[in-house]
């Protein structure tokens, strides 16, 4: 994984973008869960967890790799 974010951090690759969410989609499903628990009366778990796509995407264009933050500690915030 550390080689496929050296690779998207330098060229945006497109590819490398997409072996990137495929990885961490298991987080997004595991946040919008917590999240579902307290909003399931207001909030479908489908839609939270494309809501939580469009966040994971959004985390991944701006996590700066040199910060030597674990992107699963950023991404989930």
């Amino acid at each position: 994984m550390d080689a496929i974010w050296l690779k998207y951090s330098k060229t945006r690759d497109a590819q490398a973008k997409s072996m990137i969410i495929e990885h961490y989609v298991y987080l997004v499903k595991l946040v919008a869960g917590r999240l579902g628990i307290h909003l399931n009366q207001y909030v479908d778990l489908d839609d939270l967890v494309g809501y939580g796509i469009l966040g994971l995407i959004d985390a991944i264009d701006k996590f700066d790799l040199e910060k030597n933050v674990k992107f699963e500690t950023y991404a989930s915030l």
